[in-house]
């Protein structure tokens, strides 16, 4: 069966299950591990205020949050009541065994209560502190910074950048929701994700790059994201809010894309999927969802598997490694020479 990291799977005098320690050259062990908790109402869309409930394993104990939030055992406890939903929420719910176990995975659900949009939703979830903690936050700026007219990046005084500009292009992780247009859900799962761009990031909106990894959840995205793409999986997209193009049309360069489509260029190229974001449960504002651009994004265009994609180099410039090794290049470069 499937294994998440620091999970084992045995055979013990309870039977075949789960176990949250290994326990090599001695008797399995016995502690179990929490169920992952259901909820009775699937996440998405709804027109008008509803009720759900949470059930789990008996004897197991329900713990939610509904601020984006890990629930851990000091978040509030599920008593078997009904929770009442009339405004847009992040529910987050995990389990504990009554033996002292690890918790189960965390079940994550988005429910949109009487919003009503004409594209399609993404919902990015993560713990608060990973968003707005004034140290670390990825979002967070730390502090005051100087801003000059035609001065960018923004700095802080003594020259050092802020928080979103450090520790927001570090990968965080976090949960992702994706609903078309007519409600279905064609992603749920947890994933590594960081900010993206340059002067773009000193803007209040910001761009999002997001990574399938195992540690997370699923190793890929397991969805057809793009409807004039052929491919149904990928290890990571971004959701983009056009750049420069920030703060005027916010399609320049999904139009570009779309016109090469039209006119049948070979040139790979990224595609283009206007959405809406949610982030902990706030709207987010209207982003671009594209193809990121990577190993990854160069196999499947190529006609590789993405597993292929680890066998590439990838080289800018005259021969700055993106990803791999330039040995070859410089190898070849030198023979040109030698032979001109």
């Amino acid at each position: 069966p499937k294994l998440n990291k620091g999970v084992s799977y045995s055979k013990n005098v309870k039977g075949e299950m789960y176990v949250s320690e290994p326990t090599p050259l001695a008797a399995n062990a016995e502690k179990t591990i929490g169920d992952t908790p259901v909820f009775s109402q699937a996440a998405g869309s709804y027109e008008k205020a509803f009720d759900l409930e949470i059930t789990a394993g008996e004897g197991q104990t329900v713990y939610y949050t509904t601020d984006g939030s890990t629930p851990t055992q000091n978040s509030t406890l599920y008593q078997g009541e009904t929770l009442e939903f009339n405004l847009t929420t992040v529910l987050r719910a995990r389990a504990y065994a009554t033996d002292g176990a690890k918790p189960s995975d965390t079940v994550t659900g988005t429910y949109f209560v009487n919003v009503y949009h004409t594209l399609p939703v993404v919902s990015l979830v993560a713990d608060p502190d990973t968003l707005w903690n004034e140290d670390y936050g990825m979002l967070s700026v730390g502090g005051t910074l100087v801003k000059e007219a035609g001065k960018l990046p923004f700095k802080f005084a003594d020259g050092t950048y802020p928080n979103y500009r450090t520790y927001g292009k570090e990968q965080h992780e976090g949960h992702v929701e994706y609903y078309l247009q007519d409600g279905t859900q064609v992603l749920d799962q947890g994933m590594g994700f960081a900010l993206q761009g340059q002067y773009s990031l000193d803007m209040p909106q910001k761009s999002f790059k997001l990574r399938a990894k195992s540690l997370y959840g699923a190793k890929t995205f397991a969805a057809k994201l793009f409807d004039d793409r052929p491919y149904t999986e990928y290890k990571s997209f971004v959701l983009r809010t056009s750049g420069n193009d920030n703060v005027f049309t916010r399609l320049v360069d999904g139009f570009q894309s779309r016109l090469m489509d039209a006119y049948g260029t070979q040139v790979i190229h990224q595609a283009w999927n206007p959405v809406v974001v949610y982030l902990n449960g706030a709207y987010w504002g209207h982003y671009n969802m594209r193809e990121r651009v990577d190993r990854f994004f160069v196999a499947q265009h190529e006609g590789l598997s993405l597993e292929e994609a680890d066998n590439m180099d990838i080289l800018e410039a005259s021969w700055t490694v993106n990803y791999g090794s330039n040995e070859e290049y410089r190898a070849m470069i030198k023979k040109v020479e030698a032979s001109s």
